[in-house]
């Protein structure tokens, strides 16, 4: 929880993969651009400074996930994806950046829409 770990913004993503779908250079792994590489309790630390909001990061109970994961598919795809949160998780975007010339939405302006895009689903 408190490693570092390389957070992309989905329509970072969107944007890495259509700068590479022009390309003919297939088989090529391209990296999508990241604003930063904070860890999760440090994501949540400031989603709590700047939005308001309450509550705590911990980890999920052993327990929990063996059950969970038996009987709801997706988070088994979540658990597997665990190793990238157990030590620090980050990746070097700069090729990609120069040869598809793209890059990361700046960090407060990608949190400011995924916290509210999150708000307005909870009010659907």
């Amino acid at each position: 929880m408190t490693q570092p770990h390389a957070w992309a913004y989905l329509p970072d993503v969107v944007s890495t993969l259509v700068a590479a779908i022009d390309r003919d250079e297939w088989g090529r792994a391209w990296l999508t651009p990241h604003a930063t590489h904070a860890s999760r309790v440090a994501i949540a630390e400031e989603a709590r400074r700047r939005y308001g909001l309450t509550g705590r990061v911990r980890p999920w109970n052993p327990l929990l996930w063996a059950g969970l994961t038996r009987t709801v598919p997706f988070l088994r795809e979540v658990r597997a994806m665990q190793y990238q949160f157990d030590s620090p998780f980050v990746v070097d975007s700069s090729e990609s950046e120069l040869l598809l010339d793209i890059g990361p939405t700046p960090w407060p302006e990608a949190l400011d829409a995924t916290i509210a895009a999150a708000r307005d689903a909870v009010r659907r």
